[in-house]
């Protein structure tokens, strides 16, 4: 398509480094952006490299705090017209091991800020406005060691939906991509480890492991020409390995 994202107001969470940061980056080309992260070095980063960019540097887990800061964008902005849930964690443990606090951070990361930011948001979001949330191939391919993880990403497809239903009376449309191996600070053993990475892209029917701008591209793509007549859907950009065994 011809038309691109212009003069929108863009909130991205987890925006300060890896896939949030491209998807920053890409969008403030002719939008204004703005982003939160708790990494407070990523975030001091992108601020000074970035001056066209809006930096919050919060835990999205401090939901006072949270509340406050999407007051000062409507505030000052009027309106967020994409919101891009992006902020995610994930540790490893056998699930006969996983300690209950380690569970907590993971869904309260993941899955639980997902909701309240949106909720927030869509209250308050003007007709026509859009919101896509990042989830990951493993939320229908769960795999050992990472329960939590692709149980928080199964949830966040969930939330999608359910928020797609409500919210499709506003006109406004909320959907999802699911994202396989990508280079990021949470994957960075796909760099530390050739072999590693190896075995991750040999899982994958395309034999690649993504980019972070590989899929700050395909999050463009999804909003500018699918979010206007598609709610409720879920983008997979993973190389195939969802048909993997």
């Amino acid at each position: 398509m011809n038309k691109r994202i212009k003069n929108k107001v863009v909130f991205i969470t987890g925006g300060a480094n890896g896939i949030g940061k491209a998807t920053a980056l890409l969008f403030s080309k002719d939008n204004k952006v703005i982003v939160i992260d708790t990494d407070e070095k990523a975030c001091k980063e992108l601020k000074e490299g970035n001056k066209e960019i809006e930096v919050y540097n919060e835990d999205i887990t401090n939901y006072n705090n949270i509340e406050k800061i999407i007051d000062e964008i409507f505030n000052k902005y009027k309106n967020i017209d994409i919101l891009i849930n992006n902020a995610g964690i994930q540790t490893i443990a056998p699930i006969s091991k996983l300690t209950l606090k380690e569970w907590d951070e993971v869904l309260k990361v993941n899955l639980t800020s997902n909701f309240y930011i949106t909720q927030l948001v869509s209250n308050r979001m003007k007709s026509d406005s859009t919101i896509l949330n990042i989830s990951s191939t493993h939320y229908n391919k769960p795999r050992v060691d990472h329960a939590h993880y692709d149980i928080s990403k199964s949830g966040i497809v969930t939330l999608t939906k359910l928020f797609a239903i409500e919210l499709a009376p506003k006109k406004i449309t909320v959907n999802s991509i699911a994202i396989g191996a990508t280079y990021t600070n949470m994957n960075k053993i796909f760099e530390e480890n050739e072999s590693v990475a190896n075995i991750a892209k040999n899982k994958i029917p395309l034999k690649c492991i993504c980019n972070p701008e590989d899929i700050a591209d395909s999050i463009y793509d999804v909003i500018n020409d699918f979010s206007q007549k598609t709610t409720g859907s879920v983008f997979v950009i993973d190389g195939g390995r969802n048909i993997t065994c």
